[in-house]
């Protein structure tokens, strides 16, 4: 179980920096991913980066209690699909980047594969100690 809030608490801060760069540098994420100078993308990444900070705070207390809040830590993936999903439809009416498939595998797909282990592996600890 450490290694589980180990790997918790270093997406807690990654979320925590990512969110709050998303957050205060809308604009200049939403022209690194687009490519376009458009007006409605920096509010989608802004909401991104709301999405990404209360992913921080979902991480932060899996990482005190994982398998006591497996459950909780599960809003996390749907985050992070939601998360996929809208920065996808930002851009989809325009030619995908590679710039925001990098965005996508790093900071979704990578973290929805570790976040499933993770719930997992919380599951079955708790399911042994029951």
């Amino acid at each position: 179980m450490p290694w589980m809030r180990g790997v918790l608490l270093l997406g807690a801060g990654y979320h925590l920096l990512w969110g709050y760069f998303m957050v205060t540098a809308a604009d200049s994420i939403s022209i690194w991913l687009t490519q376009t100078e458009s007006t409605n993308e920096p509010r989608v990444v802004f909401y991104l980066g709301i999405g990404a900070l209360f992913t921080t705070l979902i991480l932060f207390l899996g990482a005190l209690y994982p398998r006591q809040l497996w459950l909780v830590l599960g809003l996390a993936p749907l985050i992070k699909i939601l998360d996929g999903m809208a920065a996808y439809f930002m851009v989809a009416n325009q030619a995908p980047t590679k710039k925001l498939y990098f965005y996508l595998l790093m900071n979704d797909g990578a973290w929805i594969i570790v976040l499933f282990l993770i719930i997992f592996k919380a599951f079955q600890a708790r399911k042994a100690s029951a």
